[in-house]
C-alpha cells in the first residue's frame, strides 16, 4: 500500500511483479509501471472522501460546480489510465530519490 498526499489520505495498492538484478546502467536500473487502472487524482481535489463529488461536479453539466471543476481541471479523464504518464511520474522521483541519495 503506497500512501500518498498524508493530508488528504489517498492510498494506492501497488503490486510489485518482478525485480531484475541491476545492469548497472543507470537508463536501464529503474522501477517500470506495466498497468494500472484510473487516471491519478488531479491535485487538490480534496482526497479520497470529496473524489465522488469532485467526479460529479466533472461530469454533470447541471451541477452548480461543473463550469469551474472543468476549467481547472480541462480534459481529465477519470477512466483512463497511462502507462506513459505513470513511468514518467515513477522515472521522476527514482531520479529525484537517487540524487538525493548521492548526496549524502
Amino acid at each position: 500500500m503506497y500512501t500518498y498526499d498524508f493530508g488528504d489520505g489517498w492510498r494506492h495498492l501497488v503490486t510489485v511483479e518482478k525485480i531484475s538484478k541491476p545492469t548497472g546502467r543507470p537508463d536501464l536500473d529503474f522501477p517500470a509501471c506495466v498497468a494500472g487502472e484510473r487516471a491519478c487524482p488531479p491535485e487538490d481535489c480534496r482526497g479520497p472522501y470529496s473524489y465522488g463529488e469532485f467526479l460529479d461536479a466533472l461530469t454533470d453539466k447541471h451541477h452548480p460546480e461543473h463550469r469551474e471543476t472543468m476549467q481547472w481541471v480541462g480534459a481529465f479523464e477519470p477512466e483512463v489510465f497511462s502507462v506513459q504518464q505513470a513511468n514518467a511520474a515513477v522515472g521522476a522521483m527514482f531520479v529525484w530519490a537517487k540524487e538525493r541519495h548521492n548526496r549524502k
